[in-house]
């Protein structure tokens, strides 16, 4: 196999970044499609490790022992200790109120606590197919602890199980 230029592979990164904030699709997944290289990266065990949904949520599930120690789901994910850890990844989140009292409709507020909870949990079966990193089991179980915390008034809001 031929070693590409650095030129092309700048190139093509830049090319990746423009055309995937027109298309809405993560840089892995339009890599993938357009047939771009792209490198693999040394992790903290020392493993070169390709960018995958699997190597992602690996990261996640080595972040969630910081998601207990500071009770929040906003810690990083680069840099995370194991085999199969892609170094180079994040979350993306989903912000509202604790207490969704503000909108005057409990049905509404009742609207979003149900798409957290299916955003994480029925949607995930979605993520690899769109080559995003489902959530772990471990991230997954902090998230709808947070979920579950979420209130109209001061009454909680229960999602649906």
């Amino acid at each position: 196999m031929k070693k590409p230029e650095e030129r092309d592979l700048f190139r093509g990164a830049l090319e990746m970044m423009i055309l995937r904030t027109l298309k809405r699709q993560p840089l892995h997944g339009y890599a993938l499609a357009q047939h771009i290289p792209f490198a693999l990266l040394e992790n903290n065990a020392g493993k070169f490790i390709k960018a995958s949904p699997e190597s992602v949520s690996a990261a996640g599930e080595g972040a969630v022992k910081d998601m207990d120690e500071d009770k929040t789901l906003a810690v990083r994910l680069w840099s995370r200790d194991g085999d199969d850890v892609y170094p180079i990844a994040s979350f993306t989140y989903l912000i509202c109120y604790q207490d969704l009292g503000y909108l005057k409709d409990q049905a509404k507020a009742q609207a979003i606590v149900d798409f957290f909870w299916y955003a994480t949990h029925d949607g995930q079966s979605k993520a690899s197919e769109l080559t995003y990193a489902p959530l772990s089991s471990g991230v997954q179980q902090r998230v709808e602890q947070a979920i579950e915390t979420i209130t109209f008034n001061g009454q909680p809001l229960h999602p649906p199980k």
